[in-house]
């Protein structure tokens, strides 16, 4: 039993020092490879999360936005609301900023 796996060990070195050219030329691309992909995956997750931020930001400014409008006409004969709607779309509509 140990001769056999003498002889596997030593088929397994011989393999390695015949293919030494291939096998550093092998772990050079796998490391040129994974490092392209990182800088990739970096650039690309950092594009994702600033349209995220932006389709946020401008989905709940057109949502205040629209809120605010319907309020004001649901409720023009009323300045104390109207008042307030005022300073609530100052602060928060597209308008305001």
């Amino acid at each position: 039993m140990k001769e056999k796996i003498k002889e596997k060990f030593n088929e397994a070195k011989e393999y390695v020092i015949n293919n030494k050219e291939t096998i550093i030329t092998d772990c050079v691309l796998a490391a040129i490879c994974f490092g392209t992909a990182t800088i990739c995956g970096r650039y690309i997750g950092k594009y994702i999360v600033k349209s995220n931020a932006a389709a946020y930001s401008n989905g709940w400014q057109n949502g205040m936005s629209n809120f605010y409008i319907m309020m004001v006409n649901d409720n023009a004969d009323k300045p104390e609301i109207i008042k307030s709607l005022v300073d609530f779309g100052l602060k928060y509509t597209v308008n305001g900023k």
